[in-house]
């Protein structure tokens, strides 16, 4: 799961999050998810949505950025940090 906190005050811009999961040199899983596409005019908004997926991973991969369109004010980003959550199945301690 995750959210996202971004200004967006261009209605042209477009908002997105891509998300990779590796198990060494493996792609597991990957996606993207449009927050915001062009031609809607959001503001400050909130964005929550979720990646599902199955198998082992080693690392994870996170791109959260935004397109200027109008070349005026692009997506704003402060204060960017990621918290991972995970369950290690049959497991009852980490390792």
């Amino acid at each position: 799961r995750y959210s996202i906190e971004v200004n967006k005050q261009d209605a042209q811009d477009r908002i997105y999050m891509h998300i990779t999961g590796l198990n060494g040199t493996s792609q597991v899983f990957s996606g993207t998810d449009i927050l915001s596409e062009s031609g809607v005019s959001t503001g400050y908004q909130s964005y929550n949505g979720s990646f599902d997926f199955g198998g082992v991973l080693k690392s994870l991969k996170i791109e959260i950025g935004g397109r200027d369109i109008n070349l005026a004010v692009g997506p704003l980003f402060d204060d960017v940090s990621v918290n991972v959550f995970y369950h290690l199945s049959g497991r009852n301690s980490l390792p």
